[in-house]
C-alpha cells in the first residue's frame, strides 16, 4: 500500500536562517539594550500509510495502532530574545491531530508543548553557562549519529521533521579558536520523542577541536541506569571534494533490551545483556563532493549493541510466541501488548550489527532550484533495506514544494519490512 504525505509549512527570512545555523544578527529589532525576533512557521500534514498487518510486533496493528491516515497541524514559532549577557530562545508548540487508524478507530487531540527553551548567560568572552531545554546535535554521521548519546535517530530521513530537544544544563568554555569544553547534565525531557523511552538523567563531558583540514569530538559520561560511556569522532578533509570521518561509542553496559526466556505466561522477556564490553557502534564514511554540486555519501556501520543471528531469531520468536500465547488466552492481551510495545522499541540505533548505506545530494537544474536527497540503508544481516528520496523545488523565494518517498524490502521477520512496506509524502513550505 501506498503512503502519502502532504506538508504546508510557513515560514519567515529568520527561522529559515536560525534553524540553518547562520547568524540573525541582521535581523534582530532593536528595542533600547534589548533585541528581539520572532519567526512563524505553520506546519500541515496529512499521512497515509501501508502497513504490514502480518507483523509479528503489530499483528492487525493492535499493539502500534499505527494511523492508516493522518491530518495534523503545527504552529511553529521560534523566539529569540538578547539583552546584554543574555540570550533567550523559545519554541513552543502548538499541534493538532487528526488519525484514523481503521474504519472504526478514529482519535483528534490538540496539545501545546515546548519543543526547546534556554536561556544562555556569557559569564565573560570565553565562559558560557545555559540551561532549559536544548537540541544537542553533532557528528559528521549521515545514517546515524553514534556518539550523540542524546538521540538514537538522526531524522534525516524526514528533512522536514524536527528533532525534540532534552532538558539539561550547560557550560560552555572556549578558551581559543581550535578547542571548546563543554560539561551537560540531562535531566530530562518530553514523551513527544519516542526515543525518549527508557530514559535517566546523564553526565557528559565533551571536548571539541579544530585544525587546517582535520576536527573532531570527544566524550565521555555517565547515565544513572547504567556505566560509563565513550565516544567521538574524526573528520579529515582531504581537499575541496574529498571528506573522510570516522564516528563512534564503546558503553560498558548498555540501555537497550534483549529477548531471554523466562517462567512467565508468555515464556519471553526483555532484559540487558551481560558481559564486558558489551556495546558499541563504529561508523566509517566519507564523502566526495563532483564539480557541479553533487555529492556521494558513503557508509559502514558497525553496531555490536545490535543483536546477533541468534538473538534476532529469540527476538521474532518471542513476538509470533506472544501472538500464539494470546490466541489461547486473550486475558493475556493487555501484558502481551506491553511486552510487543517495548520489543518494538528496544533501545538499539539499528536492529542488527553490519550495514551499508549511500546518499546523494545534487540539484537537478542549472538555476539550482530542484534539490534531491537520496539514501539506501542496506541490513547486511538479514538482507532488508529502506530506500528514501526527497524532491524539493524552491519555486520562488518564499514557496518550496516537495515529495518524500519511502520504500522497505523485507519480510515480516526483518528490521525493515516489520511495520511498513512504502510511505509518500507531498508537501509545501513557505516562507515570509
Amino acid at each position: 500500500m501506498l503512503v502519502v504525505t502532504c506538508i504546508i509549512s510557513l515560514d519567515c527570512a529568520v527561522a529559515a536562517a536560525t534553524e540553518a545555523g547562520e547568524s540573525t544578527e541582521a535581523l534582530f529589532k532593536p528595542l533600547g539594550d534589548l533585541t528581539w525576533s520572532m519567526a512563524n512557521h505553520f506546519l500541515f500534514l496529512g499521512t497515509y500509510q501501508g502497513i504490514n498487518v502480518a507483523s509479528p510486533f503489530n499483528p492487525d496493528n493492535m499493539v502500534a495502532r499505527l494511523p492508516v491516515a493522518a491530518y495534523d497541524g503545527e504552529w511553529r514559532p521560534l523566539i529569540d530574545i538578547k539583552y546584554d549577557r543574555v540570550r533567550i530562545n523559545a519554541q513552543p508548540r502548538l499541534s493538532t491531530q487528526f488519525h484514523s487508524i481503521s474504519n472504526d478507530r478514529d482519535t483528534a487531540d490538540a496539545d501545546v508543548w515546548i519543543r526547546a527553551a534556554s536561556a544562555q548567560v556569557r559569564l565573560t568572552d570565553e565562559l558560557y553557562v545555559s540551561g532549559g531545554r536544548e537540541v544537542l546535535v553533532w557528528g559528521p554521521g549521515q545514517s546515524i549519529w553514534p556518539s550523540n548519546p542524546f538521540y538514537l535517530d538522526n531524522r534525516r530521513s524526514q528533512p522536514f521533521a524536527q528533532l525534540v530537544g532534552h532538558d539539561l544544563m550547560r557550560a560552555l568554555y572556549i578558551p581559543n579558536s581550535e578547542w571548546s569544553f563543554s560539561l551537560i547534565y540531562n535531566s530530562g525531557g518530553t514523551d513527544k520523542d519516542r526515543q525518549f523511552v527508557g530514559f535517566s538523567d546523564m553526565v557528559v563531558g565533551k571536548v571539541d577541536f579544530t585544525r587546517e583540514k582535520f576536527n573532531g569530538m570527544m566524550l565521555a559520561g555517565k547515565a544513572s541506569s547504567r556505566e560509563p560511556f565513550m565516544g567521538g569522532y574524526i573528520q579529515w578533509t582531504a581537499n575541496d571534494s574529498l571528506i573522510l570521518y570516522a564516528e563512534g561509542m564503546a558503553e560498558f553496559e548498555t540501555a537497550e533490551v534483549y529477548p531471554k526466556r523466562a517462567s512467565t505466561p508468555i515464556n519471553w522477556e526483555l532484559a540487558r545483556r551481560n558481559g564486558v564490553l558489551p556495546g558499541g557502534t563504529l561508523l566509517l564514511g566519507g564523502s566526495y563532493t563532483f564539480k557541479g554540486g553533487t555529492t556521494l555519501y558513503a557508509e559502514f556501520v558497525y553496531n555490536r549493541s545490535g543483536y546477533t543471528s541468534e538473538e534476532a531469531s529469540d527476538y521474532f520468536a518471542l513476538g509470533r510466541d506472544v501472538i500464539n500465547a494470546v490466541a489461547v488466552d486473550q486475558r493475556l492481551f493487555p501484558v502481551a501488548r506491553g511486552l510487543l510495545q517495548e520489543a518494538s522499541l528496544p533501545g538499539l540505533r539499528l536492529l542488527r550489527q553490519r550495514y551499508l548505506f549511500f546518499q546523494i545530494n545534487s540539484t537537478l537544474d542549472k538555476a539550482n532550484k530542484i534539490s534531491f536527497l537520496g539514501r539506501f540503508t542496506q541490513n547486511l544481516d538479514d538482507g532488508s533495506s529502506m530506500t528514501v528520496g526527497f524532491l524539493e523545488w524552491n519555486l520562488t523565494e518564499h514557496f518550496q514544494p516537495f515529495v518524500l518517498g519511502v520504500y522497505t524490502n523485507g519480510g515480516s521477520n526483518t528490521e525493515f519490512g516489520r511495520f511498513i512496506h512504502s510511505m509518500v509524502n507531498v508537501g509545501l513550505r513557505v516562507f515570509f
